[in-house]
């Protein structure tokens, strides 16, 4: 009896971790992820190295005194390398309902959830490493440069693990919310647009409109909210850096949520 009961669970967990490794090999064989990956990072890294040298030429020609600056000041093209991130998350599951491949996927792995998930954890590792490793980067690189200027570093209120597990975490949310929007919409440009449209258009649409509920509003959405957790505690924002990034992973599995249940009860 103890056999029997014992078989179906470790045949769950194999199916599983199988689903993670098919997964995972299907992202980094496959040129076109592995190049965009290396591009947000990079693009990460060099727009928080031009940040910098922004910084310090705008001392050097006489600009404001700059005093020390806060460690998020340089990560400001995580904005902009989020996008990108984005768009590889969304393209990692319309591609195949583009193809016809997540047919393939389907009788492959006989539960759908374990599928969803081993994408997100792709996605959602992909996000972790590009952000750790570009925040790492600029926490050495940045000081150097400023310091050419004299401007300092603030670390009073953040330490660098912070900044740099909270920008880990922050693009591995947002790759796992493209991911779930793509398996919601599943055409390829529609989810494009409608990413976009959430990370970059919409905060700025609802940000102008002069009324304060709608302002207040603005303050949960995703990328308005998860960015937070790069900055000291600010008083324009009701959250604090982590409960802003609550808000962001509240988002993602929401998203996951309403992913799993379409993926369940709609046809591949």
């Amino acid at each position: 009896m103890t056999t029997l009961t014992a078989t179906p669970v470790t045949a769950r967990r194999v199916t599983s971790l199988s689903a993670v490794n098919a997964e995972r090999i299907k992202f980094l064989t496959l040129p076109s992820y592995t190049i965009s990956a290396l591009a947000t990072l990079a693009l990460l890294i060099g727009l928080g190295v031009l940040s910098s040298f922004a910084m310090v030429w705008q001392a050097e020609d006489g600009g404001p005194a700059l005093g020390p600056v806060v460690p998020g000041l340089v990560l400001d093209g995580v904005q902009t390398a989020q996008v990108l991130l984005a768009i590889v998350a969304t393209l990692f599951v319309t591609s195949e309902y583009a193809q016809g491949t997540i047919q393939t996927s389907v009788i492959a792995v006989p539960k759908r959830i374990p599928i969803l998930m081993a994408k997100a954890a792709t996605v959602a590792s992909a996000g972790l490493l590009i952000g750790v490793a570009g925040s790492a980067t600029l926490m050495f690189a940045a000081p150097a440069i400023l310091d050419q200027a004299g401007i300092g570093v603030d670390w009073s209120a953040q330490t660098p693990v912070q900044v740099i597990l909270g920008c880990g975490l922050y693009l591995a949310l947002i790759a796992v919310l493209a991911l779930s929007l793509g398996v919601l919409i599943r055409n390829t440009v529609g989810a494009f647009l409608t990413v976009v449209a959430l990370l970059t258009v919409a905060p700025l649409l609802l940000s102008a409109v002069p009324i304060e509920w709608v302002a207040k509003a603005t303050s949960y959405l995703p990328t308005i909210a998860g960015i937070l957790v790069l900055y000291p505690d600010s008083p324009m924002s009701p959250l604090t850096p982590w409960q802003g990034l609550g808000v962001l992973a509240a988002w993602a599995t929401a998203g996951m949520v309403a992913a799993a249940l379409t993926l369940r009860f709609r046809d591949a």
